[in-house]
């Protein structure tokens, strides 16, 4: 194979591996915008069905998303947050977590329950809660945003175990 002949496949190898990556951002943006809206029609039924039989409350579906999705607005504030840490600092941060800012791994119990002292974190299912309470009309705000709480707590301690026992779904971030 002549110098030319190796210049042209290495330009074609090159110029393919350009096509399959600009793909793959596509189908990593849809799939994100997918899987997100998914998950939370997912979690908006889940926690309606918890406030519903667990509280007796009277709200539908609808009242569901608009409890689950209006926190969302803090998420995004606190991406903003982030964005701005991570210039200043000049590391990377994927959250507000305690972990996060301390710098500590993640793999162990610990450190996924320092994952969870997040401010924005709490803030989102603290929002949460008192939005199911008010929606769902249920007399005790306390009792649903703390049983919020212990779900999203115990979900993440799950998933941990789960993940040492299929160390496989380590893969997907449990």
């Amino acid at each position: 194979m002549t110098q030319e002949q190796a210049d042209q496949q290495i330009d074609k190898i090159s110029s393919q591996m350009d096509e399959q990556f600009e793909k793959g951002k596509w189908i990593q943006f849809i799939s994100t915008i997918l899987v997100t809206f998914v998950l939370v029609l997912f979690l908006a039924g889940f926690f309606m069905l918890v406030i519903k039989f667990g509280f007796k409350g009277s709200g539908t579906f609808k009242d569901a998303l608009v409890a689950y999705g209006l926190p969302y607005y803090v998420l995004t504030f606190g991406y903003i947050i982030v964005g701005l840490l991570m210039f200043l600092l000049g590391r990377p941060l994927n959250s507000l977590s305690l972990a996060a800012l301390l710098n500590v791994d993640t793999s162990s119990l610990t450190g996924v329950l320092l994952a969870k002292l997040d401010i924005i974190g709490i803030w989102f299912y603290a929002l949460i809660g008192i939005g199911f309470a008010k929606m769902f009309n249920v007399k005790s705000v306390t009792k649903v945003v703390a049983w919020i709480f212990i779900i999203w707590i115990g979900f993440a301690i799950l998933l941990y175990f789960a993940g040492q026992a299929f160390p496989f779904l380590r893969l997907f971030g449990f």
